[in-house]
This record gives C-alpha cells, structure tokens and sequence, in this order.
C-alpha cells in the first residue's frame, strides 16, 4: 500500500473517531469549538461545585428538606466534569491529529505534483537532444537543456576521445552575466573521479556551485556534463537526481550522432565503384 493510501486510511479514522465531515481537512474554527466546549463544561461543573457548597455548608434548611444530597451532587458533578473533560480532550487531540494528516497529505501531493511536473520537463528535454543526429548540434542541444533543466549559470560538455581523454567541445553561459561565475571551472582532478566512479560531483562554496554529471552509455564513458552558478542559486540534491534522469538519453543521442558522423566519413572516402551498405538507422539503445 502506497504513502498517500496510508495517510488517507488514517484520515478516515481520525474522522469517524472525532465525529467530523468526511472530507479530509479540518479547520481551527472546529479545534476551537471543541476548547468552548471544554470551557462551558468547566463552567458549568464550577457554578455546580459552588452551588452545592453553598447549600450544604450555609443552606441548612435546604440541606435538611431537599430530596438530593448536596454532597453526593458535588461528588457527581466532579465526576462528570472530569468524565467530560476527558472525553472532549481525547477528541480535541484526534482534531490536531487529522489537522497534521491533512497538512501530510497536501505536502505529500505538491511533492507528487512537483516530480510529474519534473518528469515532463525532462521528458522535453529528451526529445530535445533526439530531434537531430548531427553531432554539433546535438552536443550543443545538450548544454542548453542541461542549462534550463537546473537553471545553471553556465555549462560546458566534454567528450571522451579514443585516448579516453575529455575534450570540451560545447560551451553555454548565461547571457545575462556574459561570464561563468568566477570558480565554476572544475579542476582535472575532479574530472578524473567523475569519470573513473561514474558518479556526479556537487560542490557548493561561499561563491560558487559546480555540478559535474557524467554521460555514460553501456558502461563507456561518454562524456561529462559541468554545470555551475551563482552561490545564491546553488544546486542541490533535486538539481543532481534531475541531471542523472537526463544523462543516460543524452549519453544515447550522443552516440548516435557520432555513430552518424563515422558512417558520413566513411561514404565520404569510399571508392566510387565499391558498394557498402551502412545502416545510419539512430541506435535506440
């Protein structure tokens, strides 16, 4: 059973049990309901106690003729105001309780809602780098919808070579600042590590935030994706999970375009009078 259905058999019990509309929200007007409530019955058992007092202690005369004891009254009333006291605490507390589950639960959608929205925008951003197979065109698609995926300030995409050596071979920077950020360059140290494990890198300092993503296709290093920004836009955990969804289809497009770019070499040097057969379908792997 799913978080939201969890959250939701909750709900339905703290309803039934704090007697409230089935609707899955509750208000502060009915918290502050049930707190009158309390203080009426506290009032009430007050004047009760006082009443009974006065009567037993001063009232001789009614103490002596009355029908009802006015010790057992005070002995009953204390009883109830606590009886009722009680009862109306435990329903105030499944109140906060179903207010705390409501707001779970608006959390848990808009959560819901921002990783649909996510998905789409990624999604977009696919089809983006898949539009063409030209190499160029692709690499430079894929700086800029790595841009607009994170809102960088800047990026930059590095190509492994048959060396295994990263080679940039597209740049983005932000048209309103003109310039990366000062220290948005990743050092070769870092480039290595990427590239060996595989894994994206995330640094934030006072002044900058640099964040590496690796392109990797069946276990071959593609390339490598450097995004930075400002310190007051830095990236973070949401920024990294976005880019790792987006790599493996850019790693794919890449491929492909550089699968294309080696079947045009090849026509290009052909001999005239020999006849090849080149399958320059896209790999959809």
């Amino acid at each position: 059973m799913s978080t939201i259905e969890d959250l939701r058999d909750q709900i339905t019990y703290e309803e039934r049990v704090a007697n409230v509309r089935a609707d899955g929200t509750i208000t502060a007007e009915e918290i502050h309901r049930r707190r009158r409530q309390m203080f009426f019955v506290a009032v009430v058992v007050l004047v009760g106690l006082l009443f009974t007092t006065v009567a037993n202690d001063l009232w001789t005369q009614v103490r002596d003729r009355s029908w009802i004891d006015p010790e057992l009254a005070r002995i009953a009333l204390i009883g109830f105001g606590v009886v009722s006291a009680a009862y109306l605490y435990d329903k105030e507390q499944h109140l906060k309780r179903l207010s705390r589950l409501g707001r779970d639960v608006q959390d848990l959608d808009a959560a819901l809602a921002a990783s649909m929205l996510r998905s789409a925008v990624v999604a977009d951003a696919i089809e983006s780098v898949h539009a063409t197979i030209d190499l160029d065109e692709v690499v430079q698609s894929v700086v800029e919808q790595s841009c607009l995926l994170v809102g960088a300030g800047s990026a930059s995409l590095r190509l492994a070579d048959d060396e295994g050596e990263l080679r940039p071979v597209a740049t983005q920077v932000d048209l309103a600042s003109g310039e990366p950020p000062d220290g948005g360059e990743p050092s070769d140290e870092l480039l290595r590590v990427v590239g060996r494990t595989r894994e994206p890198a995330l640094l934030n300092s006072g002044t900058v935030s640099v964040l590496c993503v690796p392109l990797v296709r069946a276990g071959r290093l593609m390339g490598l994706v450097r995004l930075s920004a400002g310190a007051v836009n830095r990236f973070g955990d949401d920024d990294v999970a976005i880019l790792q969804r987006f790599s493996g289809p850019a790693a794919h497009a890449i491929a492909n375009a550089q699968r294309h770019e080696a079947a045009l070499f090849l026509l290009d040097r052909r001999d005239p009078d020999d006849h090849i057969e080149i399958d320059l379908a896209p790999d959809a792997a």
